[in-house]
């Protein structure tokens, strides 16, 4: 468990947050503005860390999906494989929608009138 964060509130490790959080809480929706950009790019295809980054104009997506997390969806995120620049054996992550996640967008989206189709 080294080198893994821990979650300052329960003494556990993040990752546990996640699947507590998910069955504790209903999607109900958000306002903001990057958070809106996350769930509409998410809502059509995963997206790895640094593109989320750029899309919603944040310099730290895991904090923006922890919020998103927090307001009750999953949002798994994959640990993909890969070398950096320097040669270096990488873990990169891939942010997705799980299939409860995007009902529960998608249903939210439509009774708000958030996005439309």
């Amino acid at each position: 468990m080294s080198g893994q964060k821990k979650d300052p509130a329960s003494g556990g490790a993040v990752a546990g947050r996640r699947a507590a959080n998910s069955t504790t809480r209903r999607f109900a929706g958000t306002r903001n503005s990057r958070e809106l950009r996350a769930l509409s790019v998410l809502i059509d295809r995963p997206v790895m860390r640094e593109e989320l980054d750029r899309i919603t104009g944040t310099s730290n997506a895991p904090d923006l999906v922890f919020g998103l997390r927090f307001k009750g969806l999953d949002i798994p995120c994959e640990r993909l494989k890969a070398v950096d620049r320097d040669g270096k054996t990488c873990r990169p992550g891939r942010y997705s929608l799980s299939p409860a996640d995007r009902r529960a967008v998608l249903d939210w989206a439509r009774r708000e009138g958030i996005w439309h189709g």
